[in-house]
């Protein structure tokens, strides 16, 4: 049997997706030296065939577990690993004497930020529930090309409430600065 056999097969539409194990036969090659392409053909029963190879009970890829073996029975079911921390991160952009104003790209904190403005290059970030100060990062990048020999401060401040941020210019604390300005707060497990 060749592999012309299994395609005339398929184009004839004798293909199937589900069988009675114990009374199908899947076709095999068995290794044997005395023939000149080195394989005997035979079948082996479905039911044979899965008992004897098994079916897949774990298999952990890429932090992704995938357990079961894919019969009715037993699904597969695939489970992603439990993040080792929550997160906002949002784009800031300030004008005037305005509070920034954040575009939201992620917030799995399960609370809600907010921004306020109170004076020149002066901001606070606050949270309806307070975050584990004690576990909580703050990452900030400014976007914009024009970021040249400035600064962007992130204090805990009256903490577990806010965090205040600060736009500087040469030492002075300086408004307009905030840009799509990246910034992502982490909160550990």
């Amino acid at each position: 049997m060749d592999i012309l056999n299994f395609i005339s097969w398929i184009r004839g539409g004798r293909q199937v997706t589900s069988v009675d194990p114990d009374k199908t036969l899947v076709p095999i090659g068995i290794k044997d030296s005395r023939r000149d392409d080195g394989y005997l053909a035979a079948a082996i029963t479905v039911e044979d065939f899965a008992n004897q190879v098994g079916g897949l009970q774990t298999v952990a890829v890429d932090g992704v577990t995938i357990t079961g073996d894919g019969t009715p029975g037993d699904p597969l079911v695939a489970a992603a690993p439990t993040p080792s921390y929550k997160v906002y991160t949002a784009l800031l952009t300030q004008s005037g004497i305005t509070a920034p104003a954040a575009t939201v790209l992620e917030n799995t904190l399960g609370t809600t930020v907010t921004f306020s403005y109170t004076f020149a290059g002066q901001y606070l970030i606050s949270f309806g529930t307070a975050p584990n100060f004690v576990k909580t990062t703050f990452l900030a990048s400014p976007l914009n090309a024009d970021a040249s020999n400035w600064f962007l401060f992130a204090n805990k401040f009256n903490a577990p409430t806010r965090i205040a941020l600060t736009t500087r210019v040469n030492g002075v604390d300086t408004n307009n600065l905030l840009n799509s300005t990246f910034i992502e707060i982490r909160v550990y497990n």
